[in-house]
Order: C-alpha cells, then structure tokens, then sequence
C-alpha cells in the first residue's frame, strides 16, 4: 500500500502542484491586465494548502480551479481501495465486496454519502468482471442496481451516462481502431490529465479574452470555443512533455513489492492495485 500510494502521489499530486502554481500565476497576471473584469485574486498560503490537502469541503475557502474537487474525490478512492484491496477482490472473500457495495449504495440513498460515491463503485464491478471475478450476469445486475441509485442520487444524465460507459467497456473489449483514429484517441488518452488541469486557466482565458471582442452570435461563438479548444490541445502536450511525463517516469522508480500473490481469480492472473486504478 505504501509502494502504491507513493507512486500515485508522484504521479497524480506532483502535475497537480504545478498546475496551482500556474492557476494562481495567470490570476494575477490577468488581474493586472486593464481590461480585467473578474474577481480580484485573493490567495493565501491557508487556501493553498487546503487545496493541496483536499480539505476544501471542510473549509469556507473555495477550489483554485473548479475542477479540482474531483481530484478529492479520486484521492479518497485511493485511500480507501488500496487499504482494502485483498478484502474487496478476493474471490474466496466476494461477499465483503457485495456487502461493501451494499452499504455504499444504502447510505448514498439516504443522503449520508455523496451519490457520487456510487460511480466508483460501477467502476469497480466492471473492473471485478475484466478480471474474471463476477460473472456477467452478476455485473450486469450491479451495474443497473446502481445506475439507477445514481439517478435517484445525482439525476437522469449522471445515471445513464455511468451505465452506458459500462456497457460499452463491457461489451466493446474486441472492437479495435488502427490508423489516424486510433493514434488520434491514444494521444488524447495520454494527455487527457494534463488537459484535465490546464483547461480552465489557459482555455477559459482565451474563450473569455475573445468573446470580449465578437458579436454575440452562434457561428463567432462557436470559432472561439474551437480556438480555446485548440490552445488548450496544444497547451496540455506541452505540460504533459514538460511536467506530467516526468512524473509519470519518476513514480515507475519505485519498486514494486518482490513479493506476488494471485487473489483467486479463475485465470490466475495477478491483480495489483495499479492495474485497477
């Protein structure tokens, strides 16, 4: 667990520092512009820190960027699936990953725990069958149960769109893309963290900067949504190749535990954390 959550920490917090640092370098480079009409940065090294540390929802401060409350989130799963990984995806133990799950959906329902909570664990029964420890039909069961808690939860959209990105994982493990397309979607996979966290403060600046300077019409609206989209492309490469990929070689250098073990799944193949996050 420690191995696993050091390497995610280098992987995943190390790109996400720098993006705070340069969120918070583009606020005060806008707010000194003239034409500046957004709020005044106020940042501290308290909101800082409690941005780093994910406790913003306990807090007054809000996120430097919006998006990062999904980052909170991730980390929680992190924290939870690796202190609980040989419980949940033992086949001999499948009942403590049914009574998990159950717990998780009952308390979601009841408003005790975000219904957000449920998503990671449709994730988690899709992963349970690629690795042969549930059967379809078993999924197939978990998988509606719930989606349709996610809707009762989070709504209709969240419900429909968590199930049929199942169903597509579930059923599409043959369809293969060569060519143009295929390299086209691994490039955008390979830098999709990366877009992740530099689209609001490099892409919502060249949006809002152009808008103040066109008609207010579909088709010039439209040509600076596709701009933003392609700085933001470009922007996200480089901050992959500059920052995200160093990361990534850097958390490959810890090691691995020598020691292996196989959790029971039928074709013996041995299930790590890594592979399922």
């Amino acid at each position: 667990f420690g191995n696993f959550l050091a390497r995610r920490v280098l992987r995943i917090e190390l790109p996400y520092f720098v993006s705070i640092i340069l969120s918070v370098a583009l606020w005060y480079l806008s707010a000194s512009m003239p034409f500046f009409r957004g709020v005044a940065p106020h940042i501290t090294v308290i909101r800082v820190l409690e941005n780093i540390l994910y406790l913003v929802p306990f807090t007054n401060e809000e996120w430097l960027q919006p998006v990062y409350w999904t980052l909170a989130y991730e980390f929680v799963f992190y924290l939870t699936i690796g202190l609980l990984f040989v419980q949940l995806f033992s086949k001999k133990q499948h009942y403590k990953w049914f009574f998990s799950a159950f717990v998780v959906g009952v308390l979601a329902v009841c408003g005790y725990l975000s219904g957000l909570l449920l998503l990671f664990v449709i994730g988690t029964a899709v992963f349970r069958w690629t690795v042969n420890l549930d059967r379809l039909a078993v999924t197939l069961c978990v998988l509606l149960v719930f989606s349709l808690a996610t809707i009762w939860c989070c709504g209709l959209a969240v419900g429909f769109v968590a199930f049929s990105t199942a169903l597509i994982i579930l059923f599409c493990q043959k369809l293969t893309l060569e060519g143009v397309v295929a390299a086209a979607l691994q490039y955008l996979g390979t830098i999709s963290f990366s877009l992740y966290l530099i689209h609001v403060p490099i892409g919502g600046r060249v949006v809002n900067l152009a808008r103040h300077s066109i008609s207010d019409t579909t088709l010039p609206q439209l040509a600076v949504s596709i701009s933003g989209l392609v700085v933001c492309l470009f922007f996200a490469s480089a901050f992959y190749y500059a920052i995200e990929r160093p990361a990534l070689q850097l958390a490959r250098k810890i090691k691995r535990p020598r020691k292996k073990w196989s959790l029971g799944n039928p074709s013996g193949e041995i299930l790590t954390l890594d592979a399922l996050v």
